[in-house]
């Protein structure tokens, strides 16, 4: 059992080595330019509200993926002032992080039926082999890549791909 934890947590710190960790945005006036999407499942969306409220009116959504985000420097309550495209409005900053960075994600199984479970492939692709699986509650599901809706992950000290749709963000 030890041995297996030491395996998990040594992969982790390689791949964290390997890409870099960055921390949630903080809009100071000497913060970063550009910010990118994190945390948000790839199912989902990042919102964008008139005022910096979880009950303010939605302007427009960010996909999980976005980037380009740019900074407006105002920050109120958890909340960041900031401009997508041509929308200028509030989105959480724990859900941005400095453009430019590589993120290993932490991620959890979701909804994977309680006797089924979430299969890891050697390529991105559902026709692709089995290399092995993850349990239908599995915690601690890392992301180190993403290709279109798959995502390259590491379990246990395995890795395969996974479709993303079935991941949520761990906090």
């Amino acid at each position: 059992m030890i041995k297996a934890i030491m395996k998990m947590v040594f992969s982790f710190a390689v791949i964290a080595a390997s890409l870099g960790i960055a921390g949630p945005a903080s809009a100071t006036a000497d913060g970063p330019d550009r910010y990118q999407v994190r945390g948000v499942a790839y199912s989902d969306v990042l919102n964008i509200r008139k005022w910096p409220s979880h009950t303010s009116r939605i302007i427009a959504v960010i996909p999980p993926n976005g980037r380009n985000i740019r900074n407006l420097v105002r920050r109120v309550n958890g909340w960041c002032l900031i401009r997508y495209r041509s929308i200028k409005g509030w989105s959480k900053c724990s859900y941005l992080m400095e453009q430019g960075y590589r993120r290993v994600e932490r991620y959890k199984v979701h909804r994977v039926a309680g006797n089924d479970v979430l299969y890891m492939r050697l390529w991105p692709s559902h026709r692709s082999r089995i290399v092995n699986a993850i349990p239908p509650r599995g915690r601690n599901v890392y992301l180190v890549r993403v290709k279109g809706n798959w995502g390259k992950v590491v379990h246990r000290g395995k890795s395969g791909w996974v479709n993303m749709s079935y991941l949520r963000a761990q906090y």
